[in-house]
């Protein structure tokens, strides 16, 4: 696994950064990239899935975090990488859209030869897509999973993981760890510029309920910035498979 990683995007997996606005566009991709949209679209659509503009970005709302896949192109050839991640929507960024949580990728570039050959290609990198998806799904699930999910990989990964590990330990109630994990992360001597970001988080853990709300409030303004409804409140993902 990896984390806050954006291949093609100059990001390693403990730092945050932005697809940037207009890098996937489709506008001037011609053949390839109308066959990888049409198999985007049957693939993902079912699993709710939509197109962010005319990228080649999909996303999926989970409640408290997206599923975004990206058919990632190539700056020499024409065709695809493929990247699946989760993405937290507690993020201290709103306007960026990193990718927090995502499987090691398992396909080299599939590259463009002719309609005929690539067709089914993009047909099996769009099914891999949804298979993958379903995987972040199913370990999402609830909050509980998700702790429990990104605690362990923060023993591995600094910076962000270990931020995105106290919010999650914070919601479910265990205050102690949440308050251990906020102060490794705003000490990271490799990552310096997290301690301003984070501050604002680190003062909301008075109390479990008071943090939530404080968290609910950063989720429904980075729901907002994506057109999607208001989240009332946490409490079914926190008790959900926990």
């Amino acid at each position: 696994m990896s984390g806050h990683s954006l291949f093609g995007v100059g990001q390693d997996c403990c730092n945050q950064a932005e697809i940037a606005e207009g890098s996937s566009k489709l506008s001037k991709e011609g053949e390839h990239g109308r066959i990888l949209a049409t198999a985007a679209r049957a693939a993902l659509t079912p699993l709710g899935f939509w197109q962010k503009g005319r990228s080649r970005i999909w996303l999926a709302d989970r409640g408290f975090w997206l599923t975004v896949v990206e058919f990632q192109p190539s700056g020499w050839s024409k065709g695809s990488y493929l990247n699946v991640a989760a993405h937290w929507l507690w993020s201290t960024m709103p306007e960026v859209l990193s990718f927090d949580y995502m499987f090691e990728r398992q396909n080299r570039f599939v590259e463009f030869e002719d309609a005929g050959q690539f067709t089914p290609l993009a047909k099996k990198l769009a099914g891999q897509a949804a298979e993958e998806s379903r995987a972040l799904e199913t370990l999402f699930a609830g909050m509980h999973s998700t702790a429990a999910e990104l605690v362990e990989r923060a023993k591995a990964l600094r910076g962000w993981p270990t931020f995105d590990a106290a919010v999650a330990t914070g919601l479910i109630g265990d205050m102690a760890t949440s308050k251990r994990l906020f102060a490794a992360a705003m000490l990271d001597e490799w990552r310096p510029d997290l301690r301003a970001l984070l501050v604002p988080y680190a003062e909301a853990i008075v109390d479990a309920a008071e943090f939530r709300s404080f968290i609910e409030l950063r989720i429904n303004a980075h729901r907002a910035k994506y057109g999607l409804d208001h989240l009332s409140t946490l409490t079914r993902f926190i008790h959900e498979a926990a």
